[in-house]
């Protein structure tokens, strides 16, 4: 069919027409082969669509004739059922009262008899003796009870008879002790030396120490008796004691050992 067309309406052969008639024919030639090839075009085009969206429409179809699902009335609730009120229960019967009991039989009292009285028995009649007369002593026993007394009584006189004193043995009293003292004589009895670190610290106090100081004057044994407080000022005082000489106690002018407290005063402003 185009091939026809080309044939029979190619300007070229028409006898007659002019070159500008010919080029407005030529246009009007392929004017008209467009507007049948888009024709064409558009009925292949249409008619492809109709059988490619033909299974998308059963499809549809079938989706569109799906039953839809039954939804099923729900159930009426059944009505429950009221309570039937249950019977009141019946007053319990009062009790009945109780008798009241009845009072005891009162106990016959019997009133005593009377006693007959007792008459009274005849008192019996007492023979009075007569009168005893007291025996008096014989001379036999009147001596000796004369002696009997005598005997007694210089018993008596002998135990109250002062004894004879003898002469009293004369207590002797020791004589009385004299106590120690220091050796006044220079160099003896050198005082303790002050620590220098107690008095750095600020350190002071009294030490008394325990002597025993024998008949010689020298210190035998010495101990802190009651500390300063500080060590260092406590082993001061015993390590100067030990040094000292004392004049030694007496009794009865004889020399003895004794024991002595000696008190050592630390101070810093002394």
């Amino acid at each position: 069919m185009k091939a026809h067309l080309h044939q029979h309406t190619d300007p070229s052969r028409l006898p007659g027409l002019s070159r500008g008639n010919s080029i407005l024919l030529l246009g009007l030639v392929i004017g008209l082969h467009g507007v049948v090839l888009y024709a064409l075009l558009r009925s292949e085009s249409i008619s492809q669509p109709a059988q490619v969206s033909a299974p998308e429409a059963v499809m549809l179809g079938t989706l569109l004739t799906q039953p839809s699902p039954v939804i099923e009335p729900e159930p009426t609730p059944e009505p429950t059922p009221e309570p039937t009120p249950e019977p009141t229960p019946e007053p319990a019967p009062a009790p009945a009262p109780e008798p009241e009991p009845k009072p005891a039989p009162k106990p016959a009292i019997t009133e005593p008899k009377a006693k007959p009285e007792a008459k009274p028995l005849p008192r019996p009649t007492v023979k009075k003796s007569p009168p005893q007369t007291k025996a008096r002593p014989t001379n036999k026993a009147v001596e000796s009870l004369a002696t009997v007394q005598h005997s007694l009584s210089d018993s008596s006189q002998a135990e109250k008879a002062p004894t004879i004193a003898t002469n009293p043995v004369p207590v002797q009293t020791p004589p009385p002790v004299v106590q120690p003292r220091l050796d006044a004589r220079a160099g003896n009895n050198p005082p303790p030396d002050y620590p220098r670190a107690a008095r750095k610290r600020g350190q002071e106090g009294t030490v008394v120490l325990s002597l025993v100081i024998g008949a010689d004057g020298s210190v035998q044994d010495v101990s802190v008796k009651r500390s300063s407080g500080y060590p260092l000022l406590d082993q001061s005082a015993v390590k100067a004691i030990r040094r000292w000489h004392f004049h030694p106690a007496t009794q009865g002018g004889k020399a003895i050992s004794w024991n002595y407290l000696q008190p050592i005063k630390f101070s810093l402003t002394d």
